[in-house]
């Protein structure tokens, strides 16, 4: 049955003998259908046909570590000047055949695509998680974690980088950066005064939302929290405006095929002869001059050869949040006392690994209306070459001001939904019987389901080295609520959430909150916030939208200065997620591009090839 087989089977494997409505395909049929479809062919037509060939002592002008969200980019803009070469290396391959469709974006977490990293445990958090730990999905392939996302275009408001606080990176700028990098196909927007906030002829193509009939339960959504008192907005993406609206996928609505930053950036640079693309290769260590702290090149394991390749004018670290930090340690760079722990020889005494902060979400699943027709449309709708597999909508709101504090995300599965359990377990690892739960308890319900996020977190984790072994995982350490007014607002949202049950439409139903197995919060009232806070603990994980580790600041303070420098080491740059000083509103993926284009351009101008 090869991969995608074995996967469907292994979530199907999960869900216990409980009453199931008849229908005519269930998830392992679609699956297994898809995987004689494409088993052995996911090698036919990759999106980058070969990988460079490299010799020990090669140099290249520009030397790009990691070919994900961010490196695609840089790989584009940066071999625009003919007369440099450049080098992108990535740990993985080319993304699968499947990665395409976006409702298949549920495999991806724990196979050869995925970097699957895990949190460690923080008792009393993530009781409610498999092994109490919460996922870490990253992509480990061309594209990165854009090849395997959640399609969601979210770019952040005004509010946020006025926080950061750097000069030329305040909004009027990255703006120029957002628009350069997207075409915006959504009819309604592009009809409205936010067409301006939008550009046209940019790489990623952003989906519409017409003449999809999944999309009609959206508004359903949009009334009910209309009706208990939230603002509908035309453009989530608005650079003030709050409240509910439709979401941008990044998804080409015209083929209908997911668009990562490989099938665009990279693959439109794919016939220039300057740029080399060096796969399934893993930087080990960036070399560093002992007398200058110069970074002149890196070494790289290739199947079991390891070989130096040099960089004449500049290495870019673009590996993500995780990724970064760990190969600056490795490397010498980061706080003293973490490579004292290794007798790694210090470079640069630098806080890499701190200030990591991640949008932390809580769920919240409704009982809603009888609907037996939505659990057939569900499982069918997996493979639906649209946007989503189901209805969602997206809203930002603040709990005690202006700035957009909380995103909910809010989501129609249909009755009975083996989609929905496999989001819950194999996408967000909750244990086995929360996820049963939620199942048995909508056998015949529409199942308005919640993922309740915090957006401006005070409490920060941290990266650190587990081994000197590059190919041990880092320590990854959440400590979502050491700052407890992180815990007290998430909370107050949490509980906000599950007031949608008061809707006019919810209520006409019978709709309650879904009660989830949770021993250390039974005895309390779920009137209570006693409960909620108790909920809050257990339930409580990474939406992936991890920042930070890499943060840009003053020497002393940050890692990276305003244009991307790594402070005390020349001709090192990090571009990536990692440098954002402080979170957005919003998923992380249409920022990190952002990002990217402006780092891209402050290269260009610092060597006097920025042009336009």
């Amino acid at each position: 049955m090869g991969f995608l087989g074995n996967v469907a089977n292994n979530i199907q494997s999960g869900i216990p003998n409980v009453p199931q409505l008849e229908f005519p395909l269930n998830l392992t049929t679609i699956l297994a259908s898809f995987s004689v479809l494409t088993e052995g062919k996911e090698d036919l037509q990759p999106l980058w046909p070969e990988s460079a060939q490299v010799a020990d002592g090669d140099s290249f002008d520009f030397i790009i570590v990691g070919g994900g969200t961010a490196g695609c980019v840089l790989a584009n803009r940066l071999s625009e000047v003919g007369d440099w070469s450049v080098l992108l290396i990535e740990a993985g391959g080319d993304p699968p055949l499947f990665s395409t469709i976006p409702g298949l974006l549920i495999l991806f977490p724990h196979s050869p695509y995925d970097w699957d990293y895990r949190g460690e445990p923080q008792p009393p958090l993530f009781s409610a998680l498999g092994q109490n730990r919460p996922l870490v999905t990253a992509g480990k392939m061309l594209g990165g974690t854009s090849s395997l996302n959640h399609l969601v275009w979210s770019r952040g408001r005004q509010y946020d980088f006025n926080e950061w606080n750097k000069s030329n990176w305040d909004w009027d700028t990255v703006l120029k950066y957002f628009k350069k990098s997207e075409t915006m196909k959504d009819k309604t927007v592009l009809n409205s005064e936010h067409a301006k906030f939008h550009g046209n002829d940019g790489p990623i193509v952003l989906t519409g939302h017409e003449n999809r009939p999944a999309f009609k339960k959206e508004f359903t959504l949009l009334e009910a929290f209309e009706d208990v008192g939230f603002k509908r907005v035309i453009d989530t993406n608005d650079p003030e405006e709050l409240g509910f609206g439709q979401i941008p996928y990044t998804v080409n609505d015209y083929v209908g095929v997911r668009q990562s930053t490989a099938s665009t950036y990279l693959m439109s640079a794919k016939e220039r002869n300057n740029l080399l693309v060096l796969k399934n290769s893993l930087v080990t260590q960036i070399i560093i001059e002992e007398d200058s702290n110069r970074a002149v090149g890196v070494r790289v394991m290739i199947s079991d050869e390891e070989l130096d390749i040099f960089a004449n004018t500049e290495i870019i670290l673009s590996a993500g949040t995780y990724n970064s930090p760990q190969l600056l340690m490795l490397s010498g760079i980061g706080p003293q006392e973490e490579l004292n722990k290794l007798n790694i020889e210090m470079k640069a005494n630098l806080p890499v690994g701190r200030n990591m902060q991640d949008h932390a979400f809580s769920p919240v699943a409704l009982r809603g209306k009888t609907s037996v027709i939505s659990a057939t449309q569900n499982v069918v709708g997996l493979l639906e070459s649209g946007t989503f597999p189901l209805p969602c909508i997206q809203g930002f709101y603040g709990l005690n001001g202006t700035a957009p504090e909380i995103q909910h995300f809010q989501c129609m599965f249909g009755a009975s939904s083996l989609l929905l359990f496999t989001f819950c377990q194999h996408v967000f690892n909750f244990k086995l019987e929360v996820c049963t739960s939620i199942l048995e308890q909508t056998l015949v319900n529409e199942t308005p389901f919640a993922l309740v996020n915090l957006e401006f977190p005070k409490s920060t984790g941290t990266v650190t080295l587990r081994s000197t072994d590059p190919h041990d995982p880092p320590i990854i350490k959440f400590d979502y609520f050491s700052n407890p007014e992180d815990f007290h607002k998430l909370t107050d949202a949490v509980m906000n959430a599950a007031m949608l049950k008061n809707a006019k439409y919810f209520k006409d139903g019978d709709t309650d909150v879904v009660k989830l197995p949770l021993p250390e919060c039974d005895g309390l009232s779920m009137d209570s916030r006693e409960y909620w806070e108790c909920y809050v603990r257990a339930t409580t994980t990474s939406n992936f939208h991890t920042v930070g580790t890499c943060a840009m600041g003053e020497d002393g303070e940050g890692v990276v200065d305003t244009e991307l420098r790594v402070h005390g080491i020349s001709n090192l740059r990090v571009i990536d997620a990692s440098v954002m000083p402080k979170e957005i509103s919003g998923e992380t993926c249409a920022a990190t591009i952002m990002v990217a284009e402006r780092g891209a351009d402050l290269i260009k101008a610092a060597y006097g090839k920025l042009t336009g």
